[in-house]
């Protein structure tokens, strides 16, 4: 069975394989933001989320530089890349992502939480301070819940 081109981005994000990453980024025919149909185990993440969650900052510079990438796309947890980053605390991804103006710092997902909340709850400390150094990330937000 041939594999989409879609899935081959989306497992080499995952798998850290930079080489795969640019070439398919290259075709402007591969849908970069695509989602694979089984979300109950890859979390509806997009190549992108991929990148993030698994700290391939290498990748996560191409991701950013190709113009067909959602930034901000929510999984189905609605969490984007740099919560996602902020979470499982890769500071050299997370730094790098708040270069960007478009990436949106306080993205909350679908429990109203924000990346520096989460990346409190799970004693990130060089995360949360990356973030409460920068002036865009509001740190008076609260959680709400129901």
């Amino acid at each position: 069975m041939e594999q989409s081109r879609e899935l081959e981005l989306w497992l080499a994000s995952t798998e850290g394989n930079l080489q795969d990453v640019k070439n398919l980024l290259s075709e402007p025919t591969v849908s970069v933001n695509w989602v694979p149909g089984d979300q109950d185990s890859n979390k509806g993440d997009s190549p992108f989320h991929r990148a993030c969650r698994f700290g391939h900052l290498s990748i996560v510079k191409e991701f950013v530089s190709c113009p067909r990438v959602e930034l901000n796309k929510g999984n189905d947890g609605r969490s984007s890349p740099f919560y996602i980053a902020c979470q499982e605390g890769h500071r050299d991804v997370v730094e790098f992502l708040l270069g960007y103006q478009d990436i949106n710092v306080n993205h909350e997902n679908f429990q109203s939480c924000t990346p520096l909340l989460f990346a409190c709850q799970q004693g990130h400390k060089d995360v949360v301070l990356l973030l409460l150094l920068d002036h865009r990330v509001d740190c008076n937000k609260v959680q709400h819940t129901n």
